[in-house]
């Protein structure tokens, strides 16, 4: 229980400095290098702690029920994304506010990330699949 606790631990501090790291770029609160470096380092914190937590703490099994449902996470990840950089291509082109590439690949990548981690876990704790 202890190490499980510890993993999640990880990955909670892993997703903070990824979450900082955008908020600094978003808002040029610090060196653009800076916010590279928090997101960057969190994404490997969290990459380490998830891994390890699959590994050693959950004890996770894959059948064919699971993959069907990540799959269909990343499907719906894959268009919440969309969605979003449709939008910000909409903010962009009408000028309510400028971005650099730098801050639409920030938040591009949080939502590509935060999205599909959620969207899986939501559906594993539904363990609905629907048959087509």
């Amino acid at each position: 229980m202890k190490e499980r606790k510890q993993y999640a631990i990880t990955i909670i501090a892993g997703l903070l400095l990824i979450f900082l790291g955008v908020i600094y770029q978003l808002t040029d609160l610090a060196n653009e290098i800076l916010s590279l470096i928090f997101i960057n380092t969190g994404t490997i914190i969290t990459v380490i702690g998830v891994i390890h937590f699959n590994k050693f703490g959950a004890r996770l099994t894959q059948d064919e029920r699971t993959r069907k449902l990540g799959a269909i996470a990343l499907s719906y990840s894959w268009l919440m994304t969309f969605v979003t950089l449709n939008i910000i291509f909409w903010i962009d082109y009408l000028e309510i506010i400028r971005l650099t590439i730098s801050q639409v690949l920030g938040i591009m990548f949080f939502i590509m990330v935060l999205s599909a981690g959620i969207l899986q876990w939501i559906l594993k704790r539904k363990g609905i699949v629907h048959e087509d």
